[in-house]
């Protein structure tokens, strides 16, 4: 989601644009190279993160803008991956990003926003896989619009995208522990996660003339429609319906600059999942309905303290999350299944430290802890509970 939160910052950034009669080009680059290591409670290891964003803002007139976007990163520490409605870690990750996007200013006060882009996501989970070759490997196509209506202090935006999604490497007759257990077995279908997605999106912005606040409320429907994989029965057999999940996913987001010297951020996520798909376990003939049923909400402040006009930066940040699944069950360390439902805890915190070596270019220092918990001891298949620690330091250009 790093990607859309940079798309929506450019968004806010576009109302700034001066008029012109002439063609002109506002590029927007930012590129961040970190090194370091991290660590879990089993592994130690050395690695480094890549960030990219290249913008080049293409003003054809007073009302029309065309903007190129191509966005991406790769990650060498081991980070945590959702798949399947459950956390997992992963060990390495590339995504892609390249999205043409135009900005038609219809009226002075009505914008129209369409967009179209791909997007190929490379993660490397096990040690026994590759990065090019593995099983999470997927590619997004995306189709869509917006239109926004330019508030006196703020805007109003409502759209829809269309994103067809396939995991060409992932197929049911692969013997994952992920869904074998659940009783997704190849007469489930074949290209089991691939999907047809629909999100319709809202959002609302709200700040200050001199940009000392700003506040922003989004909401988010997501459809996801399986087109391969059958709902799994009490017996472990199947029906003709296929899966389909819909997410809702309400954010808050608010800035504020408290002086010249410190401002704070403050990050809301409640994400409800539902889903048609059901789970058996073959092992202990177990069924257990609307199994990717769940509630997820995340806290993330953060505080930021600056000096000699934003020479040094440094900001502190937390992180909260907690997640109940509305009937999954949890199992004892040896699997048998207990009268109680699944819920996790995630806490972490983190820290960052910015210097400007020389007008567009930073040199940083992050360092990053996350926990997991969960009352669940049963681990053979999703990581449930584990900790993992990183500190990383590098360069950041910005134009």
């Amino acid at each position: 989601m790093k990607w859309r939160a940079f798309l929506l910052n450019l968004s806010i950034g576009l109302g700034s644009v001066s008029p012109a009669h002439s063609l002109t080009v506002k590029p927007i680059v930012r590129l961040t190279a970190l090194g370091g290591q991290y660590f879990t409670e089993t592994t130690h290891s050395s690695g480094a993160n890549v960030d990219w964003a290249v913008v080049p803002v293409v003003e054809v007139n007073s009302r029309l803008r065309i903007i190129p976007v191509v966005i991406g990163f790769y990650r060498e520490t081991q980070s945590v991956y959702n798949f399947l409605g459950e956390n997992t870690l992963i060990l390495r990750q590339l995504d892609q990003n390249a999205i043409l996007r135009l900005a038609w200013d219809i009226t002075p006060h009505w914008r129209l926003k369409p967009r179209a882009g791909y997007r190929s996501s490379w993660v490397e989970q096990g040690t026994n896989e590759k990065l090019g070759t593995g099983l999470f490997n997927n590619t997004r196509t995306i189709a869509g619009a917006s239109l926004e209506r330019i508030l006196p202090n703020g805007r109003f935006e409502f759209g829809y995208e269309y994103q067809p999604t396939k995991y060409p490497n992932y197929q049911a007759l692969i013997s994952d522990p992920r869904l074998t257990s659940t009783g997704i077995t190849n007469q489930a279908g074949t290209h089991v996660l691939d999907y047809h997605g629909h999100d319709v999106a809202l959002a609302y912005e709200l700040g200050d003339v001199d940009q000392r606040w700003n506040l922003s409320l989004n909401f988010d429907w997501i459809r996801q429609g399986f087109t391969d994989q059958k709902t799994v029965l009490d017996l472990g057999q199947f029906e003709d319906e296929n899966r389909a999940d819909d997410i809702y996913v309400l954010g808050m987001q608010s800035q504020w600059s408290l002086s010249e010297h410190w401002r704070t951020q403050f990050n809301l996520t409640t994400m409800y999942n539902t889903s048609n798909q059901n789970a058996f376990d073959a092992n202990q003939l177990k069924f257990i309905p609307r199994y990717y049923n769940f509630i997820d909400n995340q806290l993330t402040p953060s505080i930021t303290w600056s000096l000699n006009d934003r020479k040094w930066e440094t900001t502190l940040g937390l992180i909260y999350g907690y997640r109940r699944y509305s009937h999954r069950l949890t199992q004892d360390g040896s699997g048998f299944y207990e009268d109680k439902l699944i819920y996790s805890q995630n806490r972490g915190a983190s820290i960052v430290v910015r210097y400007r070596i020389w007008k567009n270019l930073f040199g940083m220092l992050t360092g990053n802890v996350l926990t997991y918990w969960s009352n669940t001891r049963y681990e053979v298949n999703y990581p449930y509970n584990y900790t993992t620690y990183n500190y990383l330091g590098g360069l950041s250009f910005e134009y």
